[in-house]
């Protein structure tokens, strides 16, 4: 069968997706807001937010890719919203706002999508497959439906992975932070997602090229969907992950990033008898008892004792908490050293 030149031109255009979903997430994922993306507003904004904006020229005939009128399009945002829920009827969805399509979706597929760029590990607590691995299939059979003709299955395979793509760009998915109950940046982002007009920030969508290394030693072309979704992962790990120094003296910690970005990071030692830990203000603590509310990064800090027996962990730091104890959100903040 001869190659359906269009189904080319998707895969490249979409392949820039990634650099406008990076581009369009910045302002959801500041290092004060560490958490995940909402799935009724979030998901489908910034997937209708990056098809307005991507370049059409060469695809214009074949969809106007205006989501909210065009049937054929719509299926591209049905997709990006069904990858994040357990239902799987046809029945159970508005066929008025989407196209009815539920291509191979089973339920609790959110539970595949967590990445560490740096482990290689999906949702480090379930064992469950990393959204690479996820993904690389649903792609294949994006491009293969549209070559064979059946474009609403394929449009919805691709909102699909706009849906991880998106992923890709919230902490939570890229540091392990497993939170099937939701979180603090959830209910931030379905409250200001509307504060950011994206058809005015003239982004420009990006190819990425070269190769680049997996975790598990394998190079892949940048461009591939596993290439796109390892780049923005680690994208995303490295602006949200702190580099940190900590000792097992109470009071005040060594200079680091992590001490000027919050500076009332202190050690408590609580005696013998009493619990010790590290603690961010309104934050929360690490190795109290209980459960942390910010933590080494896995694979990416190391331990030590100094000659007088004081214990080290130097490395990188993830802040899970960032509403802390008042439920507000408590801003990050640079302080001269």
């Amino acid at each position: 069968m001869k190659k359906d030149p269009f189904s080319t031109n998707v895969a490249m255009r979409y392949k820039q997706y990634s650099g406008l979903l990076l581009l369009l997430s910045l302002p959801l994922m500041l290092p004060r807001n560490l958490s995940a993306h909402e799935n009724d507003i979030v998901h489908p904004g910034l997937t209708n937010a990056a098809s307005r904006l991507v370049e059409v020229n060469e695809i214009t005939t074949h969809c106007s890719f205006d989501i909210s009128e065009d049937m054929q399009c719509s299926f591209i945002d049905e997709g990006s919203v069904k990858e994040d829920t357990t239902i799987t009827s046809v029945e159970s969805w508005d066929g008025s706002k989407w196209g009815q399509s539920f291509c191979e979706l089973k339920p609790l597929n959110y539970i595949k999508h967590g990445y560490n760029p740096v482990t290689g590990k999906g949702w480090l607590d379930l064992g469950a497959i990393d959204a690479l691995e996820y993904a690389e299939p649903i792609w294949n059979q994006a491009v293969n439906e549209y070559n064979l003709g059946r474009r609403n299955d394929a449009l919805f395979r691709l909102g699909r992975i706009c849906h991880l793509l998106e992923d890709m760009t919230s902490p939570a998915h890229v540091h392990g932070d497993f939170h099937p109950t939701g979180d603090d940046f959830e209910d931030w982002g379905e409250n200001h997602f509307s504060d950011y007009d994206f058809s005015v920030l003239r982004l420009t969508p990006e190819m990425p090229t070269g190769r680049v290394n997996l975790p598990n030693g394998i190079m892949v072309d940048a461009n591939s969907i596993q290439g796109i979704l390892h780049s923005l992962a680690l994208f995303t790990y490295k602006m949200c992950s702190f580099e940190g120094h900590l000792q097992e003296i109470a009071g005040i910690q060594p200079d680091s990033e992590l001490s000027r970005m919050f500076p009332t990071l202190h050690y408590y030692d609580g005696g013998i008898l009493g619990d010790n830990y590290w603690e961010i203000d309104d934050i929360g603590g690490l190795e109290q008892w209980g459960s942390d509310e910010w933590w080494a990064c896995n694979m990416d800090h190391i331990e030590y004792e100094d000659r007088e027996g004081v214990r080290h962990i130097k490395g990188h730091f993830y802040i899970e908490n960032a509403a802390g104890y008042s439920g507000n959100l408590t801003p990050a903040v640079f302080e001269k050293s």
